[in-house]
């Protein structure tokens, strides 16, 4: 009985010393396999611009596509089987990641908390709970590259990518274009810092930019994550309020910004998924200069 339990107490330190992470100087804990060390910012920067041109498949974080792992995919996420088994299969042979899976893809080959990346509830919303040590609006931010761009909409992040530096950002845009790297565009609402990267970059590596602006008389684009085209709100929708639907805009059109209504919206027109020309409130994480 005696050396059952020191077998049993053997086996408890081990784990907790397994389980151990260092406290950082901030008082937070490291998320490094059990080191100070933590993976660089321009490590981050690099991984993110080689997996440009790799494709996108909802879950997905490095595999190899295949129509095997498309289909296992499309059965855990049926709401997403239509572009995973159709637009999807254009990346066959492939790697491929959808948004957070990019940065899981990362952390795994730095051996950041394994605990964290295998979990299949290990979402954009729940990394940004459990990753973030800090965050702001992207209006007016000196943007460092390494940094994750979220997009938080109705109060939740729903898409995220890398800032490179130059004004650009990679992500995984979604199944018809995979991962791409472009000038920051006005989906992206929010920096943020992870807690297991090291940000330490003297300041003349710390390019300003700002979220794209779009002012009255100016030409903007509808860009979405999927291609999903945007519902447009009639002219006397009151920002703020259940928002009604009036028409839709598809995903590459132009539209003339008519009147900046607040921070998050803007009244434009352009011609619509039936042809029309259609005036109505579009949000402005929809929305791109046009010609960027």
């Amino acid at each position: 009985m005696f050396k059952r339990l020191l077998c049993v107490l053997a086996v408890m330190s081990l784990s907790v010393g397994l389980a151990w992470r260092p406290v950082l100087a901030d008082g937070s804990t490291a998320m490094y396999g059990g080191s100070t060390a933590l993976p660089s910012a321009s490590a981050l920067t690099a991984f993110a611009r080689e997996t440009v041109g790799s494709g996108y498949i909802y879950g997905a974080s490095g595999q190899t596509c295949t129509i095997e792992f498309r289909y296992g995919r499309a059965s855990i996420y049926p709401d997403m089987s239509g572009l995973i088994l159709g637009v999807g299969q254009q990346w066959d042979g492939k790697p491929v990641y959808d948004c957070i899976g990019l940065i899981k893809a990362f952390a795994a080959t730095e051996s950041v908390d394994s605990a964290l990346l295998t979990k299949n509830e290990v979402t954009t919303k729940s990394a940004f709970r459990l990753w973030v040590s800090e965050s702001g609006p992207i209006i007016d931010a000196v943007l460092q590259p390494g940094m994750l761009l979220f997009r938080i909409e109705g109060g939740y992040p729903t898409h995220v990518g890398v800032y490179v530096g130059e004004g650009k950002v990679v992500h995984a845009r979604g199944t018809r274009w995979g991962v791409v790297e472009e000038v920051v565009p006005a989906v992206f609402t929010h920096w943020a810092l992870l807690k297991w990267i090291d940000y330490d970059l003297p300041p003349d590596d710390l390019p300003a930019v700002t979220e794209p602006f779009l002012n009255a008389g100016g030409r903007a684009v509808v860009q979405t994550v999927d291609a999903l085209p945007v519902p447009v709100s009639p002219v006397k929708y009151t920002p703020g309020s259940k928002r009604p639907s009036i028409g839709k805009f598809a995903d590459g059109t132009v539209l003339t910004v008519l009147e900046v209504v607040n921070d998050v919206c803007r009244l434009a027109e352009g011609i619509d998924t039936n042809g029309l020309t259609l005036r109505g409130h579009v949000r402005l994480v929809n929305l791109r200069p046009a010609g960027e």
